[in-house]
Formats: C-alpha cells, structure tokens, sequence
C-alpha cells in the first residue's frame, strides 16, 4: 500500500536537514517547485514562531513572575536567566530551578542502530500543534521536561546490493 503510494509523490522537502528531495522524470519540475513551496511555508512559519517569541512567551513569562512577587521576582530573573525552554513556559519549573532531564537513547533498538537524534521539546510540540490549531496549547506539555526523536535504521541494509 505505502509503495502504491510513493509512486505518486514527485518530492520531498525534509525540513530537520533543509533538504529538498525530487524524483526524476517528466514531472520533475512541478515536484521541485510544490516542493519549494512547502520548503518556503516550512521556514516562514517557524520564522514567525521564532520572532514571537519574546512577545507572547516571553512576555507571559515576565507578567507570571510580576504576578507572583513584583519586581523583585523579575529582577531574579535577570539575575539568573531560565535554563530550560521549560522554566519559561512554567514559571513554576523556573521558580524551582527544575534542570532539564537529560534523555539518552539506546545506541540500538530491536536490531536497529541509532542513526540521527535531536531534541524535541515541548516547545517543539506546540509549534506542530499550532499548526493544526490545536486548542489550549499552553496545556499540551504539562509537566513535560524533555524529549528527543531518534531515526534507527539497519545499517546492514546501507552495504547490501540494491534488489531488482
């Protein structure tokens, strides 16, 4: 069913590497140009999920801690910054001094080798719901205090010859 279907894509834009993937063929510039696009609206959105940052989290933040305790409580703020995304999103984690935990994933996996890992946080999260615009996203990764994503492959398959 999977292969059935990959027939009909005519790209790929892989957004963790930056990298635009196009089939050869007849229809190779119309994949290339929809897949461009996808590329385009990929960085614009993280673009602006970036810039507004200090306006929308940020700034709940520092209201959080005025709420709590004045001034003062932004001022220790100033003097010792938030370590982890998550001390930001929960003023709670930074008024506690919560560290973030530290995930370490299996070198192998059911006879499968670690190729890539990255993190991926609640902040991480939130951006992929807000763009299926998920409600009530400030409650997703209550209480969340790490993530990594992992792609395992078999590295026995990469020094295989390709089957016809």
């Amino acid at each position: 069913m999977l292969v059935a279907r990959s027939k009909d894509i005519l790209g790929l834009y892989d957004p963790v590497t930056r990298t635009l993937f196009v089939r050869a063929g007849s229809q190779r510039r119309n994949g290339l140009l929809r897949q461009l696009v996808h590329a385009l609206q990929d960085q614009s959105f993280f673009l602006e999920l970036e810039n507004q940052f200090p306006y929308t989290t940020g700034l709940r933040f520092v209201v959080n801690l005025h709420n709590l305790g004045g001034n003062q409580a932004i001022f220790s703020a100033l003097r010792q910054f938030p370590t982890t995304t998550e001390q930001i999103l929960h003023v709670d984690a930074f008024l506690a001094r919560e560290p973030g935990q530290r995930l370490t994933l299996a070198p192998s996996a059911g006879g499968l080798a670690l190729q890539h890992s990255d993190t991926f946080g609640e902040l991480d999260v939130r951006a992929l719901l807000a763009v299926f615009q998920v409600p009530r996203l400030d409650e997703v990764g209550d209480r969340w205090g790490g993530g990594r994503t992992a792609i395992y492959s078999d590295s026995s398959a990469a020094r295989r010859p390709p089957s016809h």
